[in-house]
């Protein structure tokens, strides 16, 4: 009897625990958020980050100029776990990396809350001899739209190279093992790549290139669950990267304007819409799980042009 009742239970649980994390999910107005939360998001949406990287401005009018007035923001628990499990990994191996005494960063002292800024870890604080200092990421702002922030400066001699950690799965750490083609994803390389003209700008520094460290979930205690990869950065490929920087950042503040002035944003941004041709979108770009919505257009001028008119169309008639 009692048998029978526990795997009652378990068969039960098993259930609750489908409908209420695997394949549960629910929906929340922009407007339904707590004050803070509200406000927090629309300023992290008015702000263009190096996450957002690959940014092509005709891409992202394009979703904004669809997106509702009063935008619903899907939640999921895989979302919100890997959010968080995300910042607490970060956060360790910081915190961690950061003792070694060649992390560059900003320290914190825990004691007299006294800064200590773009350094190495200092030894105690200068202002009270306290030795209990937190480290705190590098950011800042860049140009009209950009915020960032970046997970740390490895000083090794006289070279500065630009880190960036990624949790993983053990498997694809093995895989790329065996081939040496799955690290680094294109996106991740996207990304670091954009601090380069970020951190130089800001510190007056020179990056020689940049290391992404790919950490398993399971176990990122571990070298053997750990892949570093990177790439060196000459100073023609420097100034293709604030090149980039530049006009995403110009890019993404026209983008805004679109509801009010869709032709003309789309004209516009037209010129400088990040790829080149379908070669370039398929090789750095392209992502199954997110594919660009003009993909089947954007290399025909003629069907891009009336996919465009027919989204004003359509977006007009709707309002």
């Amino acid at each position: 009897m009692q048998s029978t009742e526990l795997e009652r239970a378990i068969r039960g649980f098993r259930r609750y625990y489908e409908e209420n994390v695997s394949q549960a999910n629910y929906e929340l107005r922009v407007s339904d958020l707590l004050e803070a939360d509200r406000k927090e998001w629309e300023r992290r949406d008015a702000e263009l980050h190096p996450s957002s990287f690959p940014f092509c401005g005709l891409r992202y009018a394009y979703d904004y100029n669809e997106r509702e007035d009063d935008p619903i923001i899907v939640q999921e628990f895989g979302r919100d776990y890997f959010l968080n499990a995300g910042h607490v990994f970060h956060a360790a191996l910081q915190k961690w990396l950061g003792r070694g005494g060649q992390m560059i960063g900003n320290w914190h002292c825990l004691e007299c809350k006294a800064k200590h800024t773009f350094k190495v870890k200092p030894e105690k604080c200068r202002k009270c001899g306290g030795q209990h200092l937190e480290y705190h990421e590098l950011g800042g702002k860049w140009g009209k739209n950009v915020s960032w922030h970046t997970d740390g400066l490895w000083k090794k001699g006289s070279k500065i190279w630009l880190v960036d950690y990624k949790s993983t799965s053990t498997y694809a750490i093995e895989q790329h093992r065996k081939t040496k083609q799955v690290f680094p994803y294109v996106s991740n390389r996207f990304q670091i790549e954009t601090y380069v003209p970020l951190v130089e700008d800001t510190f007056d520094v020179k990056v020689a290139g940049w290391l992404l460290v790919y950490a398993a979930r399971d176990n990122p205690n571990h070298m053997f669950k750990v892949e570093v990869v990177g790439g060196t950065v000459d100073d023609e490929r420097r100034e293709q990267l604030r090149a980039r920087l530049d006009t995403a950042d110009t890019d993404f503040g026209i983008a805004r304007k679109v509801k009010e002035q869709p032709v003309k944003v789309f004209k516009r941004l037209e010129r400088t819409k990040l790829c080149e041709d379908k070669d370039f979108y398929d090789h750095f770009v392209k992502d199954r799980y997110n594919p660009c919505p003009l993909e089947k257009v954007c290399f025909n001028q003629s069907k891009l042009h009336a996919f465009l008119k027919k989204s004003i169309v359509d977006k007009t008639d709707a309002s």
